[in-house]
């Protein structure tokens, strides 16, 4: 009698993320401080704004007095730190609030601009992602927040994908000289971006993309804005930039960590993440 022959199926792809064990514990404990990094790009928002005591561009689509600049930035640090400390209730409630007021604002800006161009939609869609993720620091808007930070990530990632795609001259020019192939990289990141946009609603590839895109956002700290700012220390545009930069990059490894350990209150990791499903 043959021997019976089991056949087994491959892996999806998606899960060989999850079953690389040697590489898999240093990716989750680097994406499981998402959180951190996010609430203290937050911090370095309203510390820039009271610096300067001017709205932030592009995040700000009003003008303010300096006064009324320098609240705005205490409000926001003083969130932030509590985000920090693990004081997250109030702090993530106001955030939300105060961030989904100036996307409400930067929404408006974008449909009336004249003719329509895709950079004018991106303030919104930064934004949006804000308080998507501040969301699921609440207690009544966690699962919400949780349910909309991907589709939020996925829509803004097609947006930036096809801005990097469109507009390369653009974007080449934004890229340090001394970088090989300057004119390529718009390219490069724009395809990533888009990938990633469409990985979003992808229950397998939704944690890799994140991980992969904040990886890119990271780096464009070190490579594109700090040169900027060591020529010129007194520019708000590229303080904001850098940060906000930052700020997105803690949201992206927010969604791509299976756990919330940045959300320091004892709350179950799986009330504090993007659902998978």
């Amino acid at each position: 009698m043959a021997d019976s022959v089991t056949v087994t199926s491959p892996p999806a792809a998606g899960t060989l993320l999850q079953q690389s064990g040697a590489w898999r514990a240093p990716v989750e404990r680097w994406t499981s401080t998402g959180n951190a990094f996010a609430a203290a790009g937050m911090l370095g928002l309203g510390l820039v704004q009271i610096a300067f005591a001017a709205p932030l561009p592009e995040l700000h689509q009003l003008e303010l007095s300096p006064g009324a600049a320098r609240l705005t930035g205490l409000f926001l640090s003083l969130c932030a730190l509590a985000l920090l400390i693990g004081r997250r209730g109030w702090a993530a409630a106001g955030l939300t609030a105060f961030w989904a007021g100036w996307a409400a604002l930067a929404f408006v800006s974008a449909v009336s601009t004249s003719p329509f161009v895709l950079p004018a939609g991106v303030p919104f869609a930064e934004l949006v992602i804000f308080a998507c993720w501040l969301l699921t620091g609440t207690g009544a808007g966690r699962r919400i927040g949780s349910a909309l930070l991907p589709a939020a990530w996925g829509i803004a990632l097609l947006l930036f994908g096809a801005i990097h795609l469109l507009y390369r001259d653009a974007i080449a020019s934004m890229i340090p000289a001394w970088l090989p192939m300057r004119d390529l990289w718009p390219a490069v990141t724009g395809t990533v971006q888009l990938a990633a946009g469409v990985a979003m609603v992808s229950s397998q590839w939704r944690r890799a993309a994140a991980a992969i895109v904040a990886l890119v956002y990271l780096s464009w700290i070190p490579v594109v804005h700090l040169p900027r700012l060591i020529q010129d220390p007194t520019s708000l545009t590229e303080w904001t930039f850098a940060i906000t930069a930052l700020v997105l990059a803690g949201c992206l490894m927010a969604t791509a960590s299976p756990k919330a350990t940045g959300w320091n209150d004892g709350s179950r990791p799986d009330d504090l993440t993007p659902s998978d499903t």
